[in-house]
């Protein structure tokens, strides 16, 4: 995700910071709230 993040803002151009930020951000934190949960239920 760190990679992804980095290639969509440039330096030349941050008009994505928003989408780098945000968006990835969220997703990551759904896919790590997805693991604990899935880490609770199997335990």
């Amino acid at each position: 995700m760190l990679i992804y993040q980095h290639s969509l803002v440039k330096p030349t151009d941050l008009s994505r910071v928003n989408l780098a930020f945000a968006t990835t951000n969220g997703i990551a934190s759904v896919a790590f709230g997805c693991f604990v949960v899935a880490d609770i239920l199997i335990l």
